[in-house]
């Protein structure tokens, strides 16, 4: 659903692995959950693991997204505050169905029992693909190896089940850092992750701080590909075709919180028929 990448990439894989990385407020979870529904639309089966918002809140964004603008409701009390009719929302809920499973935190932050249940749920509700938002809310300590050992260790197992369940898995991994041009390398804490995956996405906030880095870094003109839109989606890595270095533009729409292709664009979501 995202355009640019889908004539790049032929989209996401199956029995491959993704990494989405950025800065905070950057967009991870807002593009994440339009893949997802997305993924609906198109006849998959998702679980995603939430390790940070409650299942309330992941939910209200998400039937926000798959509303659409015609169908938001301004809040008269709050500033940039959307909402749903009740009878929208329980038509989302309804064409959501069995084709998207959310589990929050309730098992705590212990990786292996996480991996565990989304093994089990993954086999049992026949999912494709699988997002995991994200990995650094995971307790990833053990007694036998050092936080970085464990959390390629994860990713090592995410990408095994994969392959077994022919799906896509797509986690989220916070960088190292807070500020400046994020690059792969500053992804978490072992260089590992990159060698690991088949995707690399960064997603950035188009600000004053990303324009001039990436004239800096890249030397691009005031006027290029990325120089558009309200957030850009960046290619670090895909194993397949081998692109990388591509920067996509995408425009954040405030009523429903989702990252579209162009201004104006209206999604189409299934519910609504």
């Amino acid at each position: 659903g995202t355009n640019i990448l889908d004539k790049q990439m032929m989209g996401l894989e199956k029995s491959a692995i993704s990494l989405v990385s950025g800065l905070r407020g950057g967009g991870k979870s807002t593009l994440l959950t339009g893949w997802m529904l997305n993924a609906v639309q198109d006849g998959h089966t998702v679980i995603c693991y939430s390790g940070e918002l409650t299942d309330r809140n992941f939910m209200r964004w998400m039937i926000l997204q798959a509303a659409g603008k015609a169908n938001t409701i301004k809040s008269g009390k709050y500033e940039n505050y959307y909402t749903v009719s009740q009878e929208t929302s329980l038509t989302v809920s309804h064409w959501l169905g069995e084709k998207f499973w959310l589990y929050n935190n309730s098992y705590g932050n212990n990786y292996q029992k996480v991996y565990d249940l989304i093994c089990r749920q993954t086999e049992e509700k026949k999912a494709d693909f699988i997002v995991i938002d994200n990995i650094m809310a995971l307790d990833l300590s053990s007694a036998d190896r050092d936080k970085y050992e464990a959390q390629t260790r994860f990713i090592w197992l995410l990408k095994d089940l994969a392959k077994i369940a022919n799906a896509h898995v797509l986690f989220v991994a916070h960088p190292r850092k807070a500020a400046g041009f994020l690059r792969l390398d500053d992804v978490s804490g072992s260089g590992n992750i990159g060698n690991i995956v088949d995707n690399a996405f960064i997603v950035h906030r188009n600000n004053d701080d990303f324009r001039n880095l990436t004239k800096q870094m890249y030397k691009k003109p005031d006027s290029w590909e990325g120089s558009d839109g309200t957030n850009v989606i960046e290619v670090c890595k895909n194993r397949d075709l081998g692109v990388q270095d591509m920067f996509n533009p995408l425009w954040y729409e405030q009523q429903t919180k989702r990252l579209k292709n162009y201004q104006g664009e209206k999604s189409v979501d299934g519910w609504d028929k």
